[in-house]
């Protein structure tokens, strides 16, 4: 495809006009004037067969920005399909780019374009809403070309805006900037929804903070904020008076992660504002890593907590705030055995090592009332006095919980949990008839045997409406095949299970039997969409064992997504990843791939081009990761047999290869690579300066 020559006189015929646009399924604008871009989108008018739309080199206002879009409706195409490139953009206001793109693609627009804003009224003021998402990239490139100032004048503007997302965590402003910038969302007197999460090179002394206050303050149409910032005690004592004047606001994040300036002192500040907060529904609150907060601080929030009537979710966060005891989590029993309106309930308590299983009998306590929680998440990683004394407190409490839908438990690195604790577990969930989702990690409980997962497994197979599972029992060697042989009876009698996730990382003492095993279990799982195995380091798998998932594959007619890691699994040769051809060719809907075979030092160019044939078949494939690292006798070869299959793949967006350690691959090979595919919009090649 030829770059238009704006030189050349004679307008070329409209035929020869959609010859030089059209790459496969992309519709390629370079450099066209506007007559001739006008012509082109008349003519793609219709056409099912274009996916993507790519303008480079072109100015384009927003008359043609609103002929793109009408375009668009008429195709296959969608706002996040279409790219702009090394252009200019003159616009009026930021929600003309929200309105024509979708919001997840602005920050790339804006970072990749020029921006001019242009006085005026808006095209479009009979359009609804509009969400603003302004990544950091994007600012940084209008801070660059002069337009920051100009950004923030616009924003006052912004009449449809009602939600906007700013992230800015590595970014510097000057005084004035950040004053403008304030300004700019003071004007946005329709604004719902506000997430900003900025840093300390922003936000810098007691008198931005101040600023700041005073934005939040302004917002009075506000339902829903979320906020991070490094704050402090006395930016906290600030921020409760703005806090309060939201009287709207029914949802609330606060994310304070590594505020070592934050003590007890700043969660008696919270207090106060969460007081005034009558109507909120949603509360989360993120602490990890502010080490100064004690269990005065959680009575603080205690004393916040009893009095919020109508809070329906609650998400507290105190990773690695080792002040936190047992007579903290009893602080928080106390509202919440009073919110019977609570549905949803997260609190993460890892790596707090004074938590012991007193701890887990006061979260007991607080369970038993909670009869409408439908979402529940706890974390204790690392709590390493927890035992199952604790786990059999957590059973008790879990019991009574029949609305529960979603139960997420962490108890990885809690060496004292054995089998009596599975055992535990599987009496729980047992009782948990209404579970659809049930996420257990329990890596690096070394206790743990195929006893164990005996137990787990009974509680497993009675809960026949579960959709999403996952269990991690990473470096929990005791497992052996047995193991897998009690879990694939459990996982045969879940027939709507839809998503299957199962890392058995470093469980050195299983083979290719276990994964015979699984293969029976995976025949059952026919509406099965997400499938992931993670056995990492089993170094006694073979091409056995590959090959009976690669036939359990085949059942799975709806999967959609696949992950399979066999790193370090050096007994893998040819017969394997010959089979796996079969298995994927029988897998139509497909759209995620991601395959791990690192230090599979056995792997030649022959096993690898038979891998990448086996990709042919996959045409909806969209997202597609290839991990080969240090796989040594893959060379140039492989590698070119594999880039001319990836471009037979239309529908491929995401493609992540890391073949770190292949030293017989050579730069030319890569930036073959690179030039055949560079139609895929996020590229990713880890070995060389290739990203």
């Amino acid at each position: 495809m030829k770059k238009f020559d704006a030189t050349n006189e004679n307008i070329p015929l409209l035929g020869t006009l959609l010859d030089q646009s059209l790459l496969k399924d992309k519709a390629i604008m370079d450099g066209f004037p506007s007559q001739q871009a006008f012509q082109l989108l008349d003519l793609l008018r219709g056409d099912k067969l274009i996916r993507m739309i790519e303008i480079r080199n072109s100015r384009i206002d927003e008359h043609l920005m609103e002929e793109i879009e009408n375009m668009r409706r008429t195709t296959k195409v969608q706002k996040q399909d279409i790219k702009i490139i090394n252009s200019t953009l003159i616009i009026r206001n930021i929600s003309s780019l929200a309105h024509y793109f979708s919001p997840e693609s602005l920050g790339n627009i804006i970072t990749r374009n020029k921006i001019q804003f242009q006085k005026g009224n808006m095209r479009w003021n009979h359009y609804g809403k509009v969400k603003l998402i302004l990544k950091e990239e994007a600012l940084k490139n209008l801070q660059i070309d002069g337009q920051f100032k100009e950004l923030c004048e616009s924003l006052k503007h912004e009449s449809r805006t009602t939600s906007l997302e700013v992230s800015a965590i590595n970014m510097k402003l000057k005084n004035d900037e950040f004053r403008s910038f304030l300004e700019g969302i003071k004007g946005m007197k329709h604004l719902e929804n506000l997430s900003l999460i900025l840093n300390s090179k922003i936000v810098r002394s007691t008198e931005d903070i101040s600023h700041f206050c005073l934005m939040i303050e302004s917002l009075s149409t506000l339902k829903q904020l979320s906020i991070g910032l490094a704050f402090s005690n006395k930016g906290l004592e600030l921020f409760k008076k703005a806090l309060s004047c939201l009287k709207s606001l029914q949802h609330l994040h606060l994310d304070f992660q590594s505020c070592k300036q934050v003590s007890d002192e700043g969660l008696d500040h919270l207090k106060t504002a969460l007081l005034s907060l009558k109507s909120l529904q949603l509360l989360s609150l993120d602490l990890k890593n502010c080490d100064k907060i004690s269990d005065e601080g959680l009575n603080y929030l205690k004393a916040a907590l009893q009095f919020l009537p109508s809070l329906q979710s609650l998400s507290l966060h105190f990773q690695d705030c080792n002040k936190i005891s047992d007579n903290g989590v009893s602080h928080l029993k106390t509202p919440l055995i009073s919110i019977t309106t609570l549905q949803y309930l997260t609190l993460n308590c890892s790596w707090c090592n004074e938590l012991s299983n007193e701890g887990l009998h006061q979260i007991k306590t607080a369970l038993l009332s909670l009869i409408s929680l439908r979402h529940l998440s706890l974390d204790f990683t690392r709590c390493d006095k927890i035992s199952n004394k604790g786990i059999k407190n957590l059973h008790m409490g879990l019991t009574p919980l029949k609305s529960l839908q979603y139960l997420s438990l962490n108890f990885a690195r809690c060496f004292k949990v054995s089998d009596e604790g599975l055992n535990h577990l599987g009496a729980a969930i047992l009782r948990l008839g209404s579970l659809q989702h049930l996420s257990l990690d329990l890596t690096k409980c070394d206790k743990i045997s195929n006893k164990g997962i005996q137990h787990l497994n009974m509680g497993i197979a009675s809960v026949v409406s579960l959709q999403h599972l996952s269990l991690n029992f990473n470096e929990c060697s005791l497992i052996t095949d047995e193991g897998l042989n009690h879990l694939q009876i459990g996982l045969a009698s879940l027939s709507s299970l839809q998503h299957l996730s199962l890392s058995l990382n470093q469980c050195t003492n299983l083979s290719s039997l276990g994964l015979k095993y699984l293969k029976t279990a995976l025949k059952s799982l026919i509406l099965l969409q997400h499938l992931s195995f993670d056995f990492t380091r089993c170094d006694k798998i073979s091409d056995v064992g590959l090959n009976s998932i690669n036939i359990g594959l085949t059942s799975l007619k709806f999967l959609q997504h696949l992950s399979l890691n066999f790193g370090w699994c050096q007994e893998l040769l040819k017969k394997g990843l010959n089979h796996l051809d079969a298995a994927l060719s029988s897998l139509p809907l497909l759209k995620y791939l991601s395959l791990d075979l690192t230090w599979c030092d056995k792997l030649t160019n022959t096993e690898f081009k038979s891998l990448a044939d086996s990709l042919i078949p996959l045409i909806s494939l969209q997202h597609l990761v290839l991990n080969f690292s240090f796989c040594q006798h893959v060379s140039d070869e492989g590698l070119n047999h594999l880039r001319n299959v990836l471009s037979q793949l239309t529908d491929l967006r995401h493609l992540s290869l890391n073949f770190s350690g292949c030293g017989k691959i050579t730069n030319k090979a890569v930036n073959q690579l690179k030039d055949e595919l560079k139609s895929i919009p996020y590229l990713e090649y880890r070995q060389s300066e290739f990203v």
